[in-house]
């Protein structure tokens, strides 16, 4: 059934042989990135291109993504928390407040850390919480975890 080294058979496909690195649940997705800091904006995108062949729009901070959220059609929003002007859970609250776009999954990130802070951000209606920083598999779990049912509100 395997041919060579990959011997092991995974009922579909045979160990090793992926036609993507890539979960295909997350593919194809529209991602807005919201933090005030440029540089993490940017690493945030190049890690949704890792983890699938997605798009990814910029904004840096909670009023410049409302803007873009109401002109575009977006999939899941990425938001870090402290930001001027609006955070990330002001945005948060517009956001599920908005009929047309309170459908949308809101994952918080944030430097801080601990359980506390996670609960607190998942009460406000977050639909998960990552600290920084993280990496592709990181997010990719939880991006996972969200579109497929979610843990928070």
């Amino acid at each position: 059934m395997c041919s060579g080294s990959q011997s092991v058979w995974l009922g579909e496909r045979c160990a090793g042989e992926y036609e993507k690195p890539y979960d295909e649940t997350i593919s194809d997705m529209k991602f807005l990135i919201v933090d005030d800091f440029l540089p993490v904006r940017r690493i945030i995108s190049r890690l949704i291109q890792e983890i699938g062949e997605n798009e990814s729009v910029e904004a840096e901070n909670g009023i410049a993504a409302l803007r873009k959220l109401r002109a575009g059609n977006f999939d899941f929003v990425i938001t870090d928390i402290e930001m001027p002007e609006m955070n990330g859970i002001e945005l948060l609250a517009a956001i599920k407040s908005d009929p047309l776009l309170r459908q949308i999954p809101v994952l918080l990130v944030s430097g801080a850390s601990g359980i506390k802070a996670k609960m607190a951000y998942v009460d406000a209606g977050a639909d998960g919480y990552l600290s920084k920083p993280f990496k592709a598999a990181t997010l990719r779990n939880i991006v996972n975890r969200i579109v497929g049912g979610g843990f928070g509100g």
